[in-house]
């Protein structure tokens, strides 16, 4: 374990915070960044604050534009935004063979199929991560909360495959990322995707923190109906979700998210400093679930308004 290959595609807040952990353990894990991120990374290390695992400054191997410029990697990690991951996935090169475990550890509930499809060998591992992190002007990655938890898993998987699951889990373990294997990794993906629905899609429309939204009865009342509009689409697809976990997912948004909480979405679509909008996975949450609504005949009025009004942003 101690001689695995590993890189980290996206040092964003997400791929961030894995990269610092990883890279605080292991002597051979990369980088993939570009321009001033890549210039910082190489001159002052990955510098992560992390409410829930310390400060910690991380040096990696190397750090590169592409992973193309990588020998066969054991493990690649991609963070990238969802639109950017086709992209991304071009640009693997040679670093990328059968024995690969790739892990996409992104938004949405599709980046796993979709990287099977435009990298076509290795073993694709699903995963989801619960967190709340982001990418700071000087490039450091801040992680809020006491909490961070990475969840695996391969649907129908295969004993070899299985293996894989659980060497990644071993090795993420090993450097401290809190993560578990599951036995039905799309029923959590899509548990999480639901939970996002709500979450990334009002605190953008709003621009409000979680806080906020819970204190005004009519945004409460919203984020509860999202949540149930997504668990409706869900077991049209055949997902096994029950209202008791979106009933769930609604009480720990009434009491146990952070107060001053605000989403990716959120921070691209009302960017600090008076900033001109980003490109955003608005697609990814609203976007996608009202497509596969239609496609089903499934009403999901609430969730068509606010896919609607993110557009217009």
């Amino acid at each position: 374990m101690e001689d695995c290959k590993i890189a980290v595609l996206g040092i964003g807040g997400v791929g961030g915070y894995l990269a610092g952990m990883l890279a605080s353990t292991y002597s051979d894990v990369s980088f993939v960044a570009r321009g001033p991120r890549k210039a910082a990374l190489e001159a002052h290390g990955l510098q992560l604050h992390s409410e829930y695992s310390g400060e910690i400054t991380a040096r990696p191997a190397r750090v590169v534009e592409t992973a193309a410029e990588l020998a066969p990697l054991d493990y690649l990690f991609i963070c990238v935004k969802n639109y950017s991951l086709e992209q991304a996935c071009k640009t693997l090169g040679a670093s990328v063979d059968d024995h690969t475990v790739i892990i996409p550890v992104m938004n949405g509930v599709d980046p796993a199929e979709r990287v099977r499809t435009f990298v076509g060998r290795g073993t694709v591992v699903e995963s989801l991560i619960y967190t709340v992190g982001f990418s700071n002007p000087d490039f450091s990655v801040t992680q809020q909360g006491d909490f961070t938890t990475v969840k695996l898993g391969i649907p129908h998987a295969t004993p070899a495959q299985q293996a894989a699951v659980e060497r990644t889990r071993d090795m993420m373990v090993h450097a401290g990322i809190d993560t578990q294997i599951c036995a039905d990794i799309q029923a959590e993906i899509w548990r999480k995707y639901m939970l996002n629905c709500a979450y990334n899609v009002l605190t953008a429309a709003y621009n409000r923190t979680i806080g906020q939204l819970r204190d005004d009865p009519v945004t409460r009342q919203e984020y509860r109906d999202l949540l149930l509009e997504t668990l409706a689409v869900a077991q049209a697809k055949g997902v096994a979700l029950t209202r008791e976990i979106a009933l769930a997912e609604y009480d720990r948004f009434l009491h146990k998210l952070e107060d001053d909480a605000t989403s990716s979405l959120q921070r691209d679509l009302h960017p600090a400093d008076d900033a001109p909008p980003r490109e955003s996975e608005r697609d990814t949450f609203s976007g996608y679930l009202v497509r596969e609504a239609h496609r089903l005949g499934i009403s999901v009025p609430l969730s068509e308004r606010y896919d609607q009004m993110l557009r217009n942003m």
